[in-house]
């Protein structure tokens, strides 16, 4: 017999993975299965989380920007989705900056995305390695790392982190 948990832990999984556009038809013959317990005889459901997984460690690379920064780190990138990030990014520059800024303007779908809602379309590193090399990632360029990005990694510690993850992106290639 199935237990209520158990139900509640497959419509759980199932509304994930009804998300997943890439494998609708898998997720569709997951569903026409009458109880849990099949679904598990059958290793259709385990099958689908093993490939949300891999779509989750795709997604993960995929948030990682041309110059190496973490997207998936920044608040300005989670602002989108959390009002309270947002409402915090707007304080600290009205209080640090004086710069009376608005909740809608704190957006970014990060530098592969609409450039229309990047936080910094006119970025150097994103001019100079997409649209004048055609690379996807600075440490793709034959003159990795230029004397430009190492002077921005010293700015901060997050661009320092950022070019030490692509040198390490590099050397797995």
């Amino acid at each position: 017999m199935i237990t209520t948990v158990q139900k509640e832990f497959y419509f759980w999984i199932l509304g994930k993975l009804s998300s997943l556009a890439m494998y609708p038809k898998k997720i569709k013959d997951c569903q026409r299965g009458n109880e849990y317990q099949n679904l598990v005889k059958r290793k259709c459901l385990q099958k689908e989380v093993k490939k949300q997984k891999e779509v989750r460690i795709m997604e993960k690379n995929q948030m990682i920007a041309v110059c190496g920064l973490n997207c998936s780190e920044c608040d300005i990138f989670r602002a989108s989705d959390n009002p309270e990030i947002a409402q915090r990014i707007v304080n600290w520059f009205r209080e640090e900056r004086h710069i009376d800024v608005k909740i809608e303007d704190i957006h970014c779908l990060g530098c592969r995305g609409d450039r229309t809602k990047h936080w910094s379309p006119d970025c150097w590193i994103l001019r100079c390695c997409v649209d004048e090399k055609g690379l996807e990632f600075c440490y793709q360029c034959e003159d990795f790392p230029c004397e430009k990005l190492s002077e921005w990694a010293k700015e901060s510690k997050k661009y320092e982190e950022a070019l030490n993850r692509l040198k390490e992106m590099g050397k797995r290639e």
